[in-house]
């Protein structure tokens, strides 16, 4: 924090206000000052910050709002609230997703705030199937089919539920749609445009893996640098 704000104030010669979102789970953490000293030197910092435990009791003021951070903390307070309980948080998600085309957000906003929602709520693959579902049917009735683009992969993975090991061919097909329509909302038009060299020759044990990566903070040119190893020590070793 400390950093930014000496930086930011060197590189445009202005005065900086720092401000810190506290995103932590102990109600009793409060950080507001930085200090550091050596010798006769020495550095006080100090900073606003502002909780988002301290919303808990305010989630019905946050769900009524049009500000789409709005249901950002929500989201976040919820998949606190749900750590030890699934079920709840399957209706929470599917909740805060239909709610979206409530707000009358734009599509773009929709897709955005989804993509947030569904990477923090995250849930088994059953619970995730039948979220998909409902959502799915959601979008007919509205007419809106923001989110068509999923069914692809939520069939092609939900073939592969409960089949034998031995189908490989047809497990590498619907991880393939999962990891492409990740991509596509993660990254764009740019990792769209990278998924077939992600996903090409791949074996089940990296496109898992890189399944698993796409909800994490690595970049695209991460996944790129990460992944184009992979496959060519793979190929090497082929």
């Amino acid at each position: 924090m400390y950093t930014y704000n000496y930086r930011l104030r060197d590189r445009f010669k202005r005065p900086v206000a720092s401000f810190a979102i506290l995103s932590d789970d102990n109600p009793k953490w409060h950080p507001q000052q930085f200090s550091d000293s050596i010798w006769d030197c020495s550095i006080e910092f100090k900073f606003r910050t502002t909780k988002l435990l301290d919303y808990r009791q305010q989630s019905s003021v946050l769900l009524d709002s049009r500000n789409p951070f709005a249901i950002v903390v929500v989201a976040h307070l919820k998949t606190l609230e749900t750590n030890r309980d699934t079920l709840s948080r399957k209706q929470w998600k599917l909740k805060l997703i239909k709610l979206l085309y409530q707000k009358g957000y734009q599509r773009e906003d929709v897709v955005r705030l989804f993509r947030f929602i569904d990477w923090i709520l995250v849930l088994p693959a059953y619970l995730e199937k039948s979220v998909w579902q409902d959502i799915l049917k959601h979008q007919e009735d509205l007419k809106k089919p923001y989110m068509m683009s999923f069914e692809r992969a939520a069939k092609a993975e939900g073939r592969e539920e409960g089949r034998e090991e031995g189908r490989e061919e047809g497990l590498i097909e619907g991880i393939c749609s999962a990891i492409e329509l990740g991509l596509e909302l993660k990254f764009g038009d740019k990792g769209l445009d990278l998924a077939p060299q992600f996903t090409k020759n791949a074996d089940v044990e990296i496109l898992k893996q890189l399944k698993a990566d796409l909800r994490s903070e690595l970049s695209l040119a991460e996944l790129e640098a990460k992944y184009g190893t992979q496959l060519e020590t793979q190929n090497d070793n082929d």
